[in-house]
């Protein structure tokens, strides 16, 4: 048991001095491109330059706020020396912002054409359902004006001319 416990140890000793020298080495690489900002964001995306003391300075990938060496995020240049690290985040900001919203216009949009489409066949549907009522309602009705006239017929009852003129289209 004891060997795997100092085995371990040395492991974690070992990546602790690895760390630590990549990361001095990364300072040192960065450091070397003082006085130029071009040079200096040339180096590594992870190079940054500080226009308040101008001085190039290593910084993590995950860190977004303002470095303490450099003072504030309008002092900061990375990725261009053009615009300041303030102005790239308000920048990707505003895009995704921007990108969000279109996408979510032309979710809407697409949602409201198909829901038009689908309002379309349902009334298609139901002026179908009703053409088949009227059709057979129609159809129930000459059958019973069929059956009136042969009773009518048989009994020798004659139809009065007023009961269907009061009535428009026999209907009451």
């Amino acid at each position: 048991m004891q060997p795997v416990i100092v085995f371990s140890v040395c492991l974690v000793a070992l990546a602790f001095i690895v760390v630590s020298t990549t990361a001095q080495s990364a300072d040192e690489k960065c450091e070397r491109h003082n006085g130029s900002c071009a040079d200096c964001i040339a180096e590594s995306n992870t190079c940054f330059y500080c226009t308040k003391n101008e001085k190039c300075f290593h910084t993590t990938a995950t860190k977004l706020t303002a470095d303490d060496r450099c003072g504030t995020l309008a002092d900061m240049k990375q990725l261009t020396c053009f615009a300041s690290k303030m102005w790239l985040y308000i920048g990707i900001g505003i895009g995704g912002g921007v990108l969000l919203l279109v996408i979510t216009i032309c979710c809407c949009c697409c949602c409201r054409n198909k829901n038009k489409g689908g309002n379309m066949k349902d009334w298609l549907k139901w002026e179908r359902i009703r053409e088949t009522r009227t059709a057979a309602r129609e159809e129930q009705r000459a059958e019973r004006q069929n059956r009136m006239d042969d009773i009518r017929k048989k009994y020798g009852i004659e139809e009065r001319k007023y009961d269907r003129s009061i009535t428009k289209n026999g209907k009451f």
